[in-house]
């Protein structure tokens, strides 16, 4: 009898709680809308699904993946190509070994009748300008350094890349999350100022706007699910997949100490100058001689007319720059144009670096400026909400202008996540022009 009534009440307090949980979905359905509730369940489940499906991983661990890169690949194996290739510049060519036959008669075939008729086999090693062959290889190796800085600098871009797409990812989320909630704000509106006009209060043109500003909503949101989609596919292309890594705030953007050097578009400039300087080297070194050596071991064989014996002979060449105006003196001012080309281009490069970091330091001043404003703006709208709250709690005015005080108040918001992030992404572009920068350093990530 006792385990009937336990089962009994059981059963009576399962049966409850089931229509009261029933009850509560209905009402929280009925209050933010079916379709944003089937959302919200949506993206929970992918949510769940993405974090089983991706660990969360550290930017090192990031920054360890981009390294795999196939384009920082190749310029590792360029670089690497480049050292070779100086060790390969001091090298001399192979020699030349030389079988054959001289002065052999053709009517009567014989290597005894006539006396010029020998059997020979020759060596020739051709011995280029070693200056020309030294400045080869400090080209090549000025050719590996410069690959070298190109491979920190596409390394650091791709490191500002990467987190540039974390930060505009992390915007767009609390942008969607703002938009929805604009939203159902906008619904919840839409009913106040109904009933408000049942109540005579003439605010019928207010209806219209409304619906006006939701379509708005409904574009952004369109706009921002398709910047969603573009994140993705540039993870994707940094690193193969889509990481689920949240980056923290960023700091203080990198001072420049005012050296143009630090920068890396001047250092391979810089570099290119040293390149150039070794070309003209090497183009200074061609009036030097080429040298060349040649031995010859050939036979004889006894005949009638005279006795076999063996004879060795020697050579040595020297090349003569007798045609130097048409061709080492062209060369050389061909090289020294270069080289001085290469110079202006080295100033260009400190002046379009220097104005492309005070241009991101003014981006980046005038986000901060921007944030400074809004925060303000959505403290007054804060104190202007508590105080229309007030006036509708007493009896002294509406309810609309609470909600619309809060809509406001997400649009400010949004619009100081977008200028934050903006701000943050100067920071990190700035980093990344600099050769020695905060960003190098691994970072702590929220997971």
């Amino acid at each position: 009898m006792t385990v009937q009534i336990i089962s009994c009440a059981f059963y009576c307090v399962c049966s409850i709680a089931s229509k009261l949980v029933s009850r509560m979905a209905k009402q929280i359905c009925e209050l933010l809308g079916s379709k944003f509730v089937i959302r919200l369940c949506v993206l929970m489940f992918l949510k769940g699904a993405t974090v089983h499906a991706a660990q969360a991983q550290t930017f090192s661990e990031l920054l360890a993946t981009l390294k795999t890169h196939p384009q920082l690949q190749a310029l590792s194996y360029q670089s690497d190509a480049s050292i070779e290739l100086s060790k390969a510049a001091l090298g001399l060519p192979d020699p030349v070994i030389a079988f054959g036959i001289n002065n052999f008669p053709f009517a009567n075939p014989s290597f005894s009748e006539f006396i010029p008729t020998n059997k020979s086999i020759g060596i020739t090693q051709r011995i280029p300008n070693i200056s020309v062959r030294r400045a080869r290889s400090f080209e090549a190796k000025a050719q590996s350094q410069e690959l070298g800085i190109k491979y920190q600098q596409q390394l650091s871009l791709m490191r500002a890349q990467l987190a540039t797409l974390l930060l505009e990812r992390d915007r767009i989320q609390q942008q969607t999350y703002l938009a929805h909630e604009q939203n159902q704000k906008y619904i919840e509106l839409s009913e106040v100022v109904k009933s408000e006009v049942s109540s005579g209060r003439s605010v019928v043109f207010r209806l219209a706007e409304i619906e006006r500003e939701r379509a708005e909503i409904s574009t952004q949101l369109v706009s921002l699910e398709n910047e969603m989609t573009m994140i993705e596919s540039g993870l994707r292309y940094l690193l193969g997949q889509v990481p689920d890594t949240k980056i923290p705030p960023s700091n203080e953007p990198w001072p420049w100490s005012g050296n143009p050097t630090e920068f890396y578009s001047v250092a391979l400039a810089q570099a290119q100058i040293r390149i150039l300087n070794h070309g003209v080297d090497e183009a200074k070194a061609a009036w030097k001689p080429e040298w060349g050596a040649q031995l010859r071991y050939q036979q004889r064989e006894a005949g009638d007319n005279f006795g076999g014996d063996d004879f060795v002979s020697a050579m040595v060449t020297v090349t003569v720059p007798f045609w130097s105006k048409r061709n080492q003196q062209p060369r050389l001012r061909a090289a020294n144009a270069l080289l001085e080309s290469a110079k202006f281009q080295y100033q260009e490069s400190i002046r379009q670096a220097e104005a492309e970091y005070i241009n991101l330091k003014s981006n980046y001043d005038a986000a901060e400026s921007i944030v400074i404003v809004l925060n303000e703006k959505i403290n007054a709208v804060n104190e202007e909400i508590e105080s229309q709250r007030i006036n509708y709690e007493s009896g002294k005015g509406f309810y609309s202008p609470v909600i619309d005080g809060e809509i406001l108040l997400s649009k400010l918001k949004s619009d100081a996540i977008k200028e934050r992030t903006r701000g943050k992404i100067a920071a990190t572009q700035m980093a990344a022009m600099l050769m020695s920068n905060a960003a190098n350093n691994e970072l702590e990530v929220e997971k």
